[in-house]
């Protein structure tokens, strides 16, 4: 299935609410969720409160405020072998992770997302994120009137992260090139994280995290 040049007040590919979707060799490219100038949740696809697996999936220059590709909130979602690339928003370009959610993302690459305020590839708000065996490259948090946080990867408000495997390199953001996190916890582990040449690679206030 492909979805080009959608566009809705919140998820601009789908809206998947109470249901169960599965999404094999999907293609999502330039869709847009908004409320106004400054709202807007999901720009390829919004999940609430259901079970979403997304296969071999490719997401291409979406846009929202709130989750450029993907919002998440109360779900449980599968990521396997998807590409996220040149989505942007305000807060998560790639994904958006909210609401006590559960997200897992395998053997996928997010590269070149793009956010004013933080995480330019994934965004975890007081939900489990887990990536494994993923590539997250050349995400950018950048606003000349915002310090913002988490270039590769924002997490805050007691949300949980974990990396296995994966490689975070050659993000920015003003705080927290690769990873940032606030009131937060996180394990990293058989990671390369590289690539950084301005202020810090990663940033942490009030968080725990367990490199290994």
């Amino acid at each position: 299935c492909i979805f080009i040049g959608n566009n809705a007040q919140t998820g601009g590919g789908t809206y998947d609410k109470f249901a169960t979707t599965i999404i094999t060799d999907g293609k999502f490219i330039g869709n847009h969720a908004f409320l106004d100038a400054n709202s807007g949740t999901g720009g390829a696809i919004k999940a609430v409160r259901g079970t979403n697996t997304l296969i071999r999936c490719e997401f291409f220059a979406n846009h929202a405020a709130d989750g450029g590709a993907m919002f998440v909130s109360g779900q449980t979602v599968r990521v396997k072998e998807c590409a996220f690339a040149q989505n942007s928003a305000d807060v998560g370009g790639a994904i958006y992770v909210a609401n006590q959610s559960h997200v897992f993302v395998e053997n996928s690459s997010i590269s070149n997302n793009r956010v004013t305020i933080a995480g330019g590839g994934l965004a975890n708000l007081g939900s489990e994120l887990a990536a494994s065996n993923c590539l997250l490259t050349g995400n950018r948090q950048s606003s000349p009137r915002i310090a913002g946080l988490g270039g590769g990867i924002y997490t805050w408000l007691q949300g949980a992260t974990s990396m296995t495997g994966c490689t975070i390199a050659h993000n920015f953001a003003t705080y927290g090139n690769n990873i940032a996190m606030e009131d937060s916890l996180g394990t990293i582990e058989n990671c390369l994280i590289s690539g950084v040449n301005a202020r810090d690679s990663i940033y942490l206030g009030m968080s725990s995290l367990v490199v290994a």
